[in-house]
């Protein structure tokens, strides 16, 4: 699995010049001299230079590791290849401007499924901002094992739950059987944590969008029961975990409370 992340690694890298106009070696530095100095903050300033989140949090990570490659860093590579090699990973709807001052780009459908997935120890080594220490604070035991179910996609979830709180702090989270219902003050949510998919629940005003499907029935003990909403939202990697995820989230919430 490590040499697949590292080929991973090395591909992403070697094209990054291209992508972007800018090789590694400035991106280091550019992050260094963004102000940004949590992670996090990192993250979200290379992500409105129009990386996708999971490139965002590779190129935080080799950063945190003093500019070298993290799966890769064993084998000598050139940071700033000549000719760049073409790479399938683009950070962005649009080619970023070699220039010092980038513009954000708008990351779009295509540019999220070109990324690569998210380790999940990546997310695990993610530190918690104070808001988010708040959010893993709220989550009281039967929450905490509703989210044991996620397993693998634990962190995920985490993260998740802490992106919907930072949009609407005054939300709740309660087990109700094998759900969480998130409050806000009313009802707009439901999570069905899952190891492979991360099930979100709600009124997102129908079935259309391209991104949600109509619910299913949910089985309790040996019967089914009705959903709790009539549409559900799937997350299964952190790359859905962007602003259609947060837009959908808030319309949810804005139905509730019509």
């Amino acid at each position: 699995m490590a040499t697949d992340y590292a080929e991973k690694e090395r591909e992403f890298i070697g094209g990054l010049e291209a992508d972007t106009g800018r090789p590694l070696d400035a991106w280091m530095q550019a992050i260094s001299q963004s102000g940004a100095t949590g992670r996090n903050d990192i993250i979200d300033w290379l992500r409105q230079m129009g990386f996708t989140f999971a490139n965002a949090s590779w190129l935080e990570r080799i950063h945190h590791n003093g500019g070298r490659l993290v799966y890769a860093d064993d084998v000598p590579m050139p940071l700033s290849p000549a000719p760049p090699k073409p790479s399938q990973h683009k950070v962005a709807s649009q080619r970023l401007s070699p220039a010092a001052k980038l513009t954000p780009a708008v990351e779009n459908t295509a540019a999220r499924d070109s990324a690569p997935l998210m380790e999940p120890s990546m997310l695990k080594d993610l530190p918690a901002s104070e808001g988010q220490a708040a959010t893993s604070a709220a989550f009281d035991a039967e929450v905490l094992d509703l989210l044991a179910a996620a397993k693998g996609l634990r962190p995920l979830a985490v993260l998740a739950l802490q992106q919907i709180s930072a949009s609407l702090p005054q939300t709740t989270f309660k087990a109700d059987g094998p759900l969480m219902m998130l409050s806000a003050p009313k009802p707009f949510l439901a999570l069905l944590p899952g190891a492979k998919t991360l099930r979100f629940y709600g009124d997102f005003g129908g079935t259309a969008h391209e991104r949600l499907a109509r619910a299913e029935a949910l089985m309790k003990a040996t019967s089914k029961a009705a959903p709790p909403f009539p549409a559900v939202l799937v997350l299964s990697d952190a790359r859905l975990a962007d602003e259609t995820f947060s837009s959908l989230i808030l319309a949810a919430h804005a139905r509730a409370h019509s």
